[in-house]
């Protein structure tokens, strides 16, 4: 029989599965597991922390009605918000999927480089642009005034800076997490390791 194509790109993960005698798809390749001093149900806390701190940084600013939001004049700072909006929901995304398939303290090799070599990096962008924000709701106010809602006004910049830290400490306490790559897994443990479920492929 004909040696099976590999898949290549964003499908290229679909090789490491590898099919048993029953029919079955098995996980067969690398293996990270968490090797940190931190307990790991902390790690886990974090993050959940940290993103949601970042989510309700932006829902906030997105339902306050400050003059730089609403007013006339804001057309470098409402589609700056956008940016921050779309980096914010990638960094997330990723978040979301480390502290699901990482809840048990291992991830498997293209789980772990969508989650942990990315998140510095997301995080990292989306600190930036939520940076961003605050001298541009600077600039606004110094320009236009705060049009009778100065409260409103510094929450939104305060909420910028709430963002921005939130972000960057995600990348951090993804710098901070250490882990182990395993050797490739046998085919018997593959089949009786209740963490990686058989794959079903696409038909």
């Amino acid at each position: 029989m004909a040696e099976k194509k590999k898949r290549k790109g964003r499908r290229a993960f679909l090789n490491d599965f590898k099919v048993g005698g029953d029919g079955q798809y098995s996980y067969m390749g690398t293996v990270h597991r968490y090797g940190g001093k931190l307990p790991y149900n902390m790690v886990l806390a974090r993050f959940a922390a940290l993103g949601g701190a970042l989510l309700l940084s932006l829902v906030g600013i997105g339902f306050i009605p400050a003059p730089s939001m609403t007013g006339y004049n804001n057309f470098y700072v409402v589609p700056l918000f956008v940016f921050e909006l779309i980096a914010a929901f990638i960094t997330e995304w990723a978040a979301v999927r480390f502290l699901v398939n990482g809840r048990k303290g291992e991830l498997r090799a293209y789980a772990f480089e969508a989650t942990v070599k990315r998140l510095p990096i997301l995080g990292s962008i989306t600190a930036f642009i939520a940076a961003l924000g605050i001298p541009a709701n600077i600039v606004y106010l110094a320009i236009n005034g705060f049009e009778g809602r100065p409260i409103a006004s510094f929450a939104v910049i305060l909420l910028h800076a709430a963002a921005a830290a939130s972000a960057f400490l995600i990348r951090k306490c993804t710098e901070a997490t250490e882990w182990i790559a395993s050797s490739v897994k046998q085919e018997e443990a593959a089949k009786q390791d209740d963490i990686f479920p058989p794959y079903e492929p696409e038909k």
